[in-house]
């Protein structure tokens, strides 16, 4: 009896049932030498009943919503680094981590070096391998030390590396749910609303689409506290020391200068053009979303650019004007804080020290 061909073997998967495949796949990568690896992944529950009633078509016809449409029970399951990713107990992604894939990558990048070492503390270091010597009954010069010195400090810097890599690493693998959880949430949460605007075009009832600024606040809510777990962040952000900050004329010349540094777009003040465009799409969140992402406001601090939105758009609604203290110059002022890592001060106060800072820069001139 002859060996079956590649060729038959095909053949004959072909005739299989594809629950029969899966059993041939799996077990072709059991083979020891086969080299196939598999995600295990849960098999699909029986298909669940619809969530949105049917709707027959006509304009007068409503799609019946649940009051949690948008929202699912989302639970994360990790295993051998395989995390899998459940919405309302069905399995939808998995994703696994190559923990030494991950770290051989930054390993395997060739670095610098990085250690200096100054004349004191060349001459400690000399000092404390020749008493480590001196023990063993060994004598060693300066001269010799110094030949092997720079080949010491590499295997020093490597050594320092690849702690911080396995650092990085260990990390990794402690929070890998809500790593896939930022991953996969946005992807779920897109489709979801990609297929629901869909439904309302073919029920005709396109009035209860989701609005590009619904879809937006879903998609784009603020993910720090998942990001501060990974990154260790202490509750509140990351603490600085408390000093005492004291205003100079150097200082209110710089913070004049970096005011005026501020970028212009179309010509017209950073803060300035950003009211105009608010006030023209009604202060929405997808033009607070479009502004952000220009790389004029890459350096604003968290919600600033949001606490404006607000502010001008309650005095607008009311009919009055904006106060000095709102308008687009303080906020640029509140910006050059941040820049300079200023403590944020009174309006008055920071008016005060802009035009200080220009009088003494122009008489400088």
């Amino acid at each position: 009896m002859t060996e079956p061909t590649l060729e038959q073997v095909k053949r004959f998967a072909e005739q299989l049932s594809p629950e029969e495949r899966g059993q041939l796949w799996q077990h072709l990568a059991e083979l020891p030498d086969s080299g196939i690896k598999t995600i295990p992944f849960p098999p699909l529950p029986k298909p669940q009943p619809e969530r949105i009633s049917n709707a027959t078509k006509g304009k007068n016809n409503k799609a019946q919503n649940r009051p949690d449409e948008t929202t699912f029970n989302i639970r994360c399951e990790i295993k051998d680094d395989i995390v899998t990713y459940y919405a309302d107990e069905i399995g939808v992604f998995s994703t696994r981590f190559y923990p030494d894939n991950f770290a051989n990558v930054f390993l395997s990048k060739p670095s610098g070096s990085f250690l200096k070492v100054s004349p004191e503390q060349r001459e400690l270091f000399y000092a404390a391998v020749r008493e480590r010597l001196a023990k063993e009954g060994l004598k060693v010069s300066n001269q010799q030390l110094k030949k092997v010195e720079p080949a010491a400090l590499r295997e020093l810097e490597l050594r320092l590396i690849k702690e911080s890599v396995e650092h990085a690493t260990k990390q990794v693998r402690e929070n890998l749910p809500p790593i896939v959880k930022i991953i996969w949430d946005r992807v779920l949460k897109a489709s979801f609303f990609s297929g629901a605007n869909e439904l309302r075009d073919k029920v005709r009832v396109p009035e209860q689409k989701y609005s590009a600024e619904k879809i937006w606040e879903s998609l784009y809510q603020p993910e720090w506290e998942l990001l501060k777990t990974i990154a260790r962040v202490a509750r509140g952000g990351l603490r600085k020391r408390k000093s005492k900050f004291s205003w100079s004329k150097s200082r209110a010349i710089e913070f004049y200068r970096t005011v005026q540094s501020l970028p212009l777009i179309s010509k017209k003040p950073l803060w300035e053009y950003a009211l105009e465009q608010l006030r023209q799409n009604d202060y929405n969140a997808t033009t607070i979303a479009w502004l952000k992402s220009h790389p004029a406001f890459a350096d604003i601090p968290d919600n600033l650019l949001k606490e404006a939105a607000t502010k001008w758009r309650s005095y607008e609604e009311q009919s009055k004007n904006i106060p000095a203290n709102f308008k687009p110059l303080a906020f640029a002022f509140r910006h050059a804080c941040h820049k300079l890592s200023y403590p944020n001060q009174a309006y008055n106060t920071l008016r005060k020290r802009y035009y200080e800072g220009k009088k003494a820069s122009e008489n400088k001139q």
